[in-house]
């Protein structure tokens, strides 16, 4: 069968004075009650009131937006106060929570970037990178606690990380790539300096690190390290790619991964961490976006207007735990045992509450490594 050439033109408005064949290239014949003001994203028309349940429906939702992109045309539709996001071909409920941040300064704004759609709504700047793929919150998180470590005396003359009286520092970042082929990497974590004072050459065993929210099985951590110096200086701000390990379900379930160590000696360190004062600069680091309610795409760079920031909190150390072991103010550390059970936020059998008051966040320890709550809720 011969191929029929199909000509695309831009929105040319609409067309009612002239015969159809006749008309202007790009314009419509009729267009009832919506207007295409913006390139690709029919809306109804100023006046026209398409929030209001419509009768005998199966579904109290209205396409509100028709968003093309790479992948196909996207649907959003609120039924007056929730939003969702689906695919037009197949109907599969992409974001079935992408209500607008606030609906009284409008809907939500989309815009595309390497075959992936972005919005802005609720649950802060959001993409999806195919038409059935589940929507997930834009950007990569990291962790910023500093992950317990153990000296591993090398086994040989090579395989070694510090000989002693020497340093170096560490930070990690988690690593994702998506169906469009793009990597993206998180904020690097909180600097860690470990230091061998021995006179032993040493690996360095981490315990299992925590996980944070948002990693699935098949994303990577990248463990950076400074090239070692004398314990008399202070290790410098380029980091250096020591290993990498992907997380499989199992550590993903468990929100830790399984213990890592690090035996590569200076030499056979590989690329520099993007963050490193050679490069970028730690200001420059990839934190998640932030809540917005416009965005665009232009020049290669992501543009959020009115921006809700994220809150801040500082806090004056005024005294910490006393050599005595007393509490006094400020921020303290406390360990106390305890029992949680699976599904509940409950600690129980707690044998010394001293320094526990109503209010206070607490963590779990589990062997070997310090992870957040496991089980959401007030403890």
């Amino acid at each position: 069968m011969p191929s029929i050439p199909v000509e695309v033109t831009d929105h040319r408005g609409l067309a009612t004075d002239v015969p159809s064949v006749a008309g202007p290239p790009g314009a419509m014949r009729a267009c009832k009650n919506a207007s295409c003001h913006r390139p690709g994203l029919l809306q109804p028309r100023l006046g026209i009131n398409g929030r209001g349940a419509a009768a005998a429906r199966t579904s109290t939702f209205r396409v509100q937006h028709i968003v093309p992109w790479s992948e196909g045309v996207a649907l959003w539709s609120t039924d007056g106060g929730s939003g969702r996001l689906e695919d037009r071909a197949t109907t599969t409920v992409m974001d079935a929570d992408a209500a607008p941040l606030t609906p009284a300064k409008g809907d939500p704004v989309f815009a595309e970037s390497r075959g992936s759609l972005y919005y802005c709504c609720t649950g802060g700047i959001r993409r999806i990178t195919g038409p059935t793929a589940a929507a997930e919150v834009a950007g990569i998180r990291t962790n910023y606690y500093v992950p317990l470590w153990n000296p591993g005396i090398a086994v040989s003359g090579t395989e070694f990380v510090l000989a002693g009286s020497r340093q170096a520092a560490y930070r990690f970042v988690w690593v994702r790539q998506d169906e469009n082929g793009y990597e993206r990497r998180s904020a690097p974590s909180s600097r860690m300096v470990v230091r061998n004072d021995s006179a032993d050459n040493w690996a360095i065993v981490f315990d299992p690190i925590l996980i944070p929210l948002g990693v699935v099985a098949g994303d990577r951590l990248e463990v950076y390290r400074t090239r070692a110096t004398p314990t008399t200086t202070t290790p410098p701000e380029d980091y250096y790619l020591a290993f990498t390990h992907e997380v499989d379900g199992a550590e993903v379930t468990a929100r830790i991964t399984v213990s890592l160590t690090d035996n590569v000696n200076d030499d056979l360190l590989g690329v520099t961490l993007y963050a490193s004062a050679s490069q970028q600069g730690i200001l420059q680091a990839k934190e998640s976006p932030p809540h917005a309610h416009t965005m665009a795409w232009w020049s290669d760079v992501m543009w959020y207007g009115d921006v809700v920031e994220r809150p801040a909190v500082t806090v004056d150390i005024v005294k910490k735990m006393s050599s005595d072991g007393q509490f006094n103010d400020g921020l303290q550390s406390h360990r106390f045992e305890g029992s949680v059970s699976l599904g509940s936020n409950v600690i129980s059998g707690i044998a010394n509450v001293a320094g526990i008051v109503v209010g206070m966040g607490l963590s779990e320890r589990l062997p070997g490594v310090l992870t957040s709550p496991a089980i959401p809720g007030t403890y």
